[in-house]
């Protein structure tokens, strides 16, 4: 395949490795030896998220690139998201400990947690929200206490059981904002399909020390095959995810032989595999010393050309997905059919009217039937 990736893409992936290995700061200084548009790698940072790292290895590296003035700019976006990181990371600890007080098992997830593991700071990735793993039974207590602290939900509009079921049927999680701006998220599961449920409440076995207090969490080697997955799922629409990924598959901790075994045990093998090729190709790896599959092809496709949107190219690799995920077997029946699902922007709109459910649900399965009829009798159209 021929890597459709810019020269400033390359050098803002390269740039965003913490610790730069040293083969890629030798790449990013060819780079930037040879000239590059600063303002568009700036922009690049900003799109996928990376702009804390970033703006790290070029104050450490690339000290003269200060004189532009959005890298300037970037600069104080970067303290500024070193500020909103602490106090995530003070929020963080205090809810924990509420909820271990109040008996709701709770697993951090990735935000300033995975960035302490990664980068042995916390504030290196970017701040969106909090993100914590709960008991599917526990979320009524969950959101009670959330309440108690001062948290609003996002979901408002899901308020009846009927509209949880058919919105948990196709999501997740659900959001929550305090007072002060500080988002979060409560997640019951971590993936879109039960075969890639690698990372649950029950099964954080490690602990990891953070800032005085000792959290659950996963080995290095679940954590390195959720990145994977994650990644895949988004077709790393975001440099961040695949710069995460990258980062702890070359960590010292990290057996990678034994998470390809447990990748393969549980049918994730492919998406390691694309994970690694992913992150050989955008760093600036010969192409034609690595097995480069369809899957890479596509995310690859995504990553370099969707700007971090989810578009037509990104809509159609998710559609891609779907099919190499049935193809290899790892979709339920009921999975099958969560594209059909409302979208939440419908949810949203429509409030989650009972009424609508049951019109939607009446009106589509003879619908489905004649399309599938038409097809059947007219192939050609």
């Amino acid at each position: 395949m021929s890597m459709d990736i810019s020269r400033e893409q390359r050098f803002v992936y390269l740039c965003s490795i913490f610790p730069m290995p040293k083969k890629y700061l030798k790449k990013a200084q060819e780079i930037f030896k040879s000239g590059l548009d600063l303002d568009e790698a700036v922009r690049i940072a900003y799109v996928h998220q990376v702009y804390s790292l970033f703006a790290k290895n070029l104050k450490d590296h690339f000290p003269e690139a200060g004189e532009n003035e959005a890298v300037k700019t970037m600069y104080v976006a970067a303290n500024r998201n070193r500020f909103d990181s602490m106090k995530q990371t003070g929020e963080l600890v205090r809810l924990y400990r509420v909820f271990t007080d109040r008996g709701v098992r709770t697993v951090p997830l990735k935000g300033v947690l995975l960035s302490k593991m990664l980068y042995d700071d916390p504030t290196f990735r970017y701040a969106t929200d909090i993100d914590l793993l709960i008991r599917r039974e526990d979320f009524d207590r969950a959101r009670e206490i959330l309440a108690e602290q001062g948290y609003t939900s996002n979901k408002e509009y899901v308020s009846t059981a009927k509209q949880m079921e058919v919105y948990e049927s196709k999501f997740h999680d659900y959001d929550f904002e305090s007072k002060d701006g500080t988002k979060l998220e409560l997640h019951w599961r971590v993936a879109d399909i039960k075969a890639a449920e690698i990372l649950t409440c029950d099964n954080a076995d490690s602990t990891v020390s953070f800032f005085g207090q000792e959290l659950p969490t996963y080995t290095p080697e679940e954590w390195l095959i959720y990145l994977a997955y994650h990644g895949v799922h988004h077709g790393y629409m975001w440099m961040k995810w695949l710069t995460d990924f990258d980062t702890l598959a070359r960590h010292a901790s990290v057996d990678r032989k034994a998470a390809m075994e447990l990748a393969a045990e549980m049918g994730l093998d492919w998406a390691l595999r694309a994970s690694y090729a992913m992150a050989y190709l955008v760093s600036g790896g010969d192409e034609n010393a690595v097995s480069v599959s369809r899957l890479t092809e596509e995310m690859a496709g995504v990553l370099t050309k969707s700007n971090g949107q989810k578009d037509d190219v990104f809509i159609a690799y998710r559609s891609f997905l779907d099919t190499e995920l049935e193809r290899r077997g790892l979709l339920t029946d009921k999975e099958k059919t969560r594209r059909i699902d409302p979208s939440e922007k419908d949810f949203e709109t429509f409030h989650f009217s009972d009424r609508f459910f049951f019109l939607y649900y009446v009106v589509r399965g003879p619908y489905k039937l004649y399309r599938v009829l038409k097809g059947k009798i007219f192939p050609d159209k």
